[in-house]
């Protein structure tokens, strides 16, 4: 081993050892707490699933500010109703409240810049959500399967939706995305059988296959003009879907985009598209 990766391995034992002496986990109330008296901060890393009704996270804890909920800190806790993330939170890891099926409400913290995948997937409860003007993408899976959420605020901060992250949401029947969304993941919406129509803003440059796939009662789509292609399955089985306009700078048309769109009675293709599958209109009648 030269000196080179001596002194590297050196350097990483020694954070090691210190990061690990310094650190204590402690518990308070039903959470357990991972403190840093460093930097004096604490992330939740646990907490007991017998905790229910109205939970107000606190903003320091034994002379530590919190500043973290760590991954699926708070999955299955099944009895919860409400939770409050104070304002000291930046960062919510993946899964952190998955599961939790009672859960009707969230205040969720002004200092996020990001939902991570599968934050509250499962919460079957969660009827209304406000994303605060600082988070700038929402992640995969973030809302997935919550269906009973019918009130969603996405804030101009927003550039990304990801991957189904408001697939099955069933209770959803409108949604504004704001101008300053650029990528809507795959299955981003796939499932929302309540949601009647989607307009996308001209700053949206990407569309993830099977984006609305499934959303049986949309009626209408408003496509950007910025995008090229219309992806596999986009509006698969979109039962309901009577009108739509392809952009004028789409190029590509790929499998099944509009298979199964039974009441699909008239479509403009542009002179701008080069490549058309021929099972993009299959079953439409």
């Amino acid at each position: 081993m030269n000196f080179a990766n001596r002194i590297t391995l050196s350097a990483l034992v020694f954070l090691l050892f210190t990061s690990s002496a310094w650190a204590q986990f402690f518990e308070y109330g039903s959470m357990t707490f991972l403190g840093n008296p460093l930097d004096k901060t604490a992330q939740i890393m646990d907490c007991k699933t017998s905790i229910s009704g109205d939970l107000v996270i606190p903003e320091t804890v034994e002379g530590l500010t919190v500043t973290a909920i760590s991954t699926a800190a708070f999955e299955n806790c099944n009895k919860l109703t409400s939770v409050k993330i104070p304002n000291t939170v930046t960062t919510i890891w993946s899964e952190a409240f998955k599961d939790c099926y009672n859960l009707q409400s969230v205040q969720l913290s002004t200092a996020l810049t990001e939902l991570v995948s599968g934050t509250f997937e499962n919460c079957r409860s969660l009827s209304a959500v406000d994303i605060p003007t600082s988070v700038t993408e929402i992640g995969y899976t973030v809302f997935q399967g919550c269906s009973s959420l019918s009130s969603v605020t996405i804030p101009n901060s927003v550039k990304t939706i990801g991957l189904g992250a408001f697939e099955n949401c069933r209770s959803l029947a409108n949604i504004e995305i704001p101008s300053s969304v650029t990528d809507v993941g795959q299955s981003a919406f796939s499932g929302c059988t309540a949601l009647t129509s989607i307009v996308l803003p001209n700053s949206v440059t990407k569309i993830g296959s099977s984006a609305f796939k499934g959303c049986t009662s949309l009626a209408s789509a408003v496509l950007p003009d910025s995008i090229t292609d219309i992806g596999t399955s986009m509006f698969d089985g979109c039962t309901n879907l009577t009108e739509v306009e392809i952009p004028g700078n789409v190029e590509r048309i790929y499998n099944y985009a509009f298979r199964g769109c039974s009441n699909l009675k008239e479509i403009s293709i542009p002179n701008s598209v080069t490549f058309f599958y021929s099972n993009v209109f299959e079953n439409c009648n």
